[in-house]
């Protein structure tokens, strides 16, 4: 369960899907694509062993919408089953009791909540899911109600309870756990074998004590909670082998996040460096079964010698590692159709987070909409940078802090916030709606700054916030406020767990909300000490979005650079697409077969319109590795 290994899995046997007629499920939600039905079957089939299963799902690819549909399929086809779903904040368990609500009832679904949840804080759609006491003493809710736990009985007889991982902790403390349910199951056998042997006999110990109560966990957004708070389910549904591992049905665990996205907040510096700051999650998808699977979205593995060279490593008694790891049935999924973002906000994340497995799916509609506006340098790719050489200052406390000790994140900067407010203004006077611009900055006292200037200006709706609080959300507009402008704070930064400067995570959130426009504001030369925000704002320079202060020489050579380590496979992709229309169609690769046209590259040995020393072959090559870069096999 926690450190699964190849032995643990489910040897290919020819069960793995294939092709879209290979499913064996009759889905309920028909608009899944192929890999989250994929995921669904892998989910509903168990034929991966008794290991962690684990749905990686990039930003905007549906995670939740697939656990949704596993816990349907399970509710509806395995009329025993009991599922214990959970999230670790209180708004992602209440998405997914207002999305389990459509098929299941109160009674057969329960949202359940601590006593100390304030009212006002959970949806009114949900409220007949919930199970509420009143207080006497007037000390609770609305007429002094409160969340409670529901009668023994009813709590047993639902088929499905929902609660923040945390939450979990009080099913244990009312005894519902496989481990309690268990010991009590036995304590019975013994005593009824005591006294009616010959019927015990009769019925079998397994009928007895086999069955566990929860049957499936299911974690969403596991990649944002610490491995301790993921225990608290995890002992929930946890349980002990009686007499043999025959006896005993093995518990389904699904765990879906994206560990490449921000995870769980630890402030105690020590308990990040103890390790505390990485998930289950991601402890789990790192190790070599999910890692080193022929299936995974990492790279081969690499270690480095001593001498500084590189080898390929996994080597294991004789046989290569993968190899063996590659005889199992994979025991994860990726999610690899965005349904949120413009196609140009993708090419990057792509190719830094997700080994180019993205594939752009939303909807022309909204992430083309603000296509041609006035705001924008390129008017066919819906971002902006603006370079400012702002300074980033710092509310003093009255503790005596100083600006040389940046322990607390009290980080503004004045001119960047001004710009910010000023692009709002444009946007809403192109007719853009408030309720679509979002303004987020990593820094807590820089929110405040923009949301006065915005208040000032009579734009105090739009949604101002900093990047933890955007997780998971998205709006048709992001403007990003990159605050920081001296290097010599970068340092304190790292140590705090601050900024958006050599975050990996955070960047990548802040880049990945925007659906129809993308505007960032910021300092290049600080800016282009970080590796990955050298990659982005390459990509905005050579892709005309990028105004204001001169770039720094390292993001000139990035941008102008023709090694194909520098462009993701979508960004190639759109260029090999845009050749392919710039060329007349007699000109085409094979265009003159059959005919009197010399083909794409003079097929006869004409001159042709290639690069300079660049075959045919070459050619044809590249534009296939482009596009099956980034495309999913269906």
């Amino acid at each position: 369960m926690l450190f699964p290994e190849p032995e643990d899995t489910v040897g290919r046997l020819g069960t793995e899907v294939k092709s879209e007629g290979s499913f064996s499920v009759q889905f309920f939600d028909g608009a899944l694509n192929w890999s989250q039905k994929k995921a669904v079957q892998a989910v509903v089939s168990k034929k991966y062993g008794d290991v962690p299963f684990l749905i990686w799902g990039p930003p905007g690819t549906g995670k939740t919408k697939t656990c949704i549909e596993c816990i349907h399929q399970i509710v509806l086809g395995q009329p025993g089953a009991r599922i214990l779903a959970c999230a670790p904040s209180h708004s992602a368990a209440d998405t997914l009791t207002r999305q389990l609500r459509e098929f299941l009832k109160p009674g057969e679904l329960l949202r359940l909540n601590s006593s100390t949840r304030p009212f006002n804080e959970v949806p009114d759609a949900i409220l007949a899911y919930t199970f509420t006491e009143t207080d006497d003493s007037g000390k609770g809710g609305k007429g002094g109600e409160f969340f409670s736990v529901p009668p023994m009985k009813a709590l047993l007889s639902t088929r499905v309870v929902v609660c923040t991982c945390e939450d979990a902790g009080i099913l244990a403390q009312c005894g519902i756990t496989n481990r309690i349910i268990r010991k009590t199951r036995e304590a019975f056998w013994r005593n009824t074998m005591s006294d009616y042997g010959v019927f015990c006999a009769e019925v079998g110990e397994e009928q007895i004590q086999g069955k566990l109560f929860w049957s499936h966990l299911f974690i969403d957004e596991a990649g944002q909670a610490t491995e301790p708070e993921s225990l608290i389910p995890l002992s929930v549904v946890a349980s002990e082998p009686l007499v043999s591992k025959k006896s005993v049905d093995t518990v389904q665990i699904v765990l879906s996040g994206d560990h490449m996205q921000l995870g769980p907040i630890v402030n105690d510096s020590n308990a990040r460096e103890l390790g505390l700051k990485k998930s289950l999650f991601e402890r789990l998808i790192r190790r070599p079964l999910y890692r080193d699977h022929p299936e995974s979205r990492y790279e081969p593995r690499t270690n480095e010698l001593e001498d500084g060279e590189i080898e390929e490593t996994g080597v294991l008694d004789g046989l290569t590692e993968s190899l063996v790891i590659g005889d199992v049935v994979a025991p994860f999924a990726n999610l690899v159709r965005n349904y949120r973002s413009h196609p140009g906000f993708l090419m990057i994340p792509s190719h830094l987070y997700y080994n180019n497995t993205l594939i752009p799916a939303a909807s022309k509609a909204l992430t083309h909409s603000l296509i041609g506006s006035p705001l924008l340098l390129n008017p066919e790719l819906p971002i902006l940078f603006y370079g400012i050489e702002g300074k980033d200052e710092r509310i003093l406390h009255s503790n005596g802090l100083n600006e040389s000790e940046n322990s607390s994140p009290g980080w503004y900067n004045s001119a960047e916030a001004l710009h910010v407010r000023d692009i709002v203004e444009l946007l809403l006077n192109e007719g853009v709606s408030v309720r679509d611009i979002g303004v987020m900055a990593p820094f807590r006292e820089q929110v405040k700054l923009i949301r006065v200037l915005l208040r000032a200006n009579g734009c105090g709706a739009v949604d101002v916030g900093t990047v933890e609080d955007y997780q998971g959300m998205e709006r048709r507009v992001i403007i990003l406020s990159t605050v920081r402008s001296r290097v010599s704070f970068l340092e304190g930064d790292l140590q705090n767990d601050l900024g958006i400067v050599r975050k990996p995570e955070r960047l990548n959130v802040a880049m990945t909300r925007a659906q129809a426009l993308f505007v960032g504001v910021g300092n290049p030369c600080l800016l282009a000490t970080d590796p990955e925000w050298v990659a982005f704002l390459a990509f905005f320079s050579r892709n005309g979005c990028y105004t204001g202060s001169p770039l720094p020489q390292n993001i000139i050579q990035e941008s102008h650079s023709g090694a194909a380590g520098n462009y993701g496979a979508l960004e190639r992709a759109r260029d090999s697409a845009l050749l392919l229309e710039s060329v007349p169609q007699t000109k085409w690769l094979g265009a003159g077969v059959g005919g009197d046209s010399a083909g794409f590259g003079g097929g006869g040995g004409g001159g042709g319109e290639m690069g300079v020393g660049q075959s045919e072959d070459d050619l044809a090559l590249d534009w296939a590795t482009a596009w099956l870069g980034g495309l999913e096999l269906e």
